[in-house]
């Protein structure tokens, strides 16, 4: 297995290859940092390069939200 860590999906056409000739992608999302604009954007992008195998991890999750009211 070989891991590749690209530049955000948006700003990058290298990124955009690597998706494209990999056997599956993983699009890393920081809770804090990334909007649901940006998200819906890059899975727009994903589906219409038809990327395979694409799971979606959200990172840095605060314990404060992890908790209820």
């Amino acid at each position: 297995m070989l891991l590749i860590d690209g530049d955000p999906l948006p700003t990058s056409a290298n990124t955009e290859y690597l998706a494209r000739i990999c056997d599956a992608t993983v699009l890393v999302v920081g809770s804090s940092t990334s909007t649901r604009q940006e998200l819906e954007r890059s899975a727009r992008l994903l589906e219409r390069l038809e990327v395979a195998g694409v799971a979606v991890v959200l990172n840095k999750i605060g314990m404060g939200r992890l908790t209820g009211p």
